[in-house]
């Protein structure tokens, strides 16, 4: 739990500026995007999200060229040290997840309520893009690795709303995703999250090897 809290610290000056663009947000994507593209917005949030935050921490830490050799001293395990990193980025999905659910409330006419399998389905993505940066950071440092998180932002964040919104995708009345709704939900909801967990898994097993190979 302190190595979670170690992690809310370092990025504690950020979170006023993440709650205000986590407003902000999806009333400037519904603007791009339209109501046909309100069901994905919640997505690009939630990679934007899970992308910002954990970066800040590395940045930070970054600073700081012999915090994991210090932090190898403590009663700390290795495994403990790479574990927070996931569970840090499960905490950031539900905190996203309620604040969007209760801007759904308050305002409706700018935030689209979305189902479970939007849901799974960012759940998903966000534990394939974690699950490849976490491993390269532990592997080759924050410094080196740095401008892959920003260019991901910028392509989801700015890229896709635009891209959407010029060559006019309906995604509500896509045969695609009339087919995919149609089947019964539990079974994706299923499937996307259990996917998600398997490569959280695979990753972590990763980076624990790199971390216990690599000289602190």
């Amino acid at each position: 739990m302190s190595l979670i809290i170690k992690e809310i610290l370092l990025v504690k000056k950020f979170i006023p500026i993440a709650f205000l663009m986590l407003v902000i947000f999806p009333i400037f994507l519904t603007g791009q995007m339209g109501n046909d593209g309100s069901m994905i917005i919640f997505y690009l949030i939630i990679l934007v999200f899970t992308i910002m935050l954990p970066g800040t921490i590395s940045m930070y830490e970054s600073k700081y060229e012999k915090a994991n050799a210090y932090l190898s001293i403590t009663p700390y395990s290795k495994g403990q040290l790479v574990l927070c990193k996931y569970v840090f980025d499960i905490i950031v999905f539900v905190i996203i997840t309620l604040i969007y659910f209760i801007e759904t409330i308050i305002m409706p006419q700018y935030v689209a309520s979305v189902k479970i399998i939007i849901i799974a389905t960012a759940f998903l993505s966000m534990c394939l893009l974690r699950g490849f940066m976490i491993p390269v950071e532990f592997k080759f440092g924050y410094e080196k690795t740095k401008y892959i998180s920003i260019i991901v932002v910028m392509l989801i964040g700015f890229g896709i709303p635009l891209f959407i919104k010029n060559i006019g995708i309906d995604f509500i009345n896509n045969s695609f995703f009339n087919f995919f709704f149609s089947q019964p939900p539990y079974i994706f909801n299923i499937l996307l999250f259990t996917g998600g967990i398997i490569m959280s898994i695979i990753s972590y097993i990763i980076s624990l090897l790199i971390l216990r190979n690599k000289e602190l």
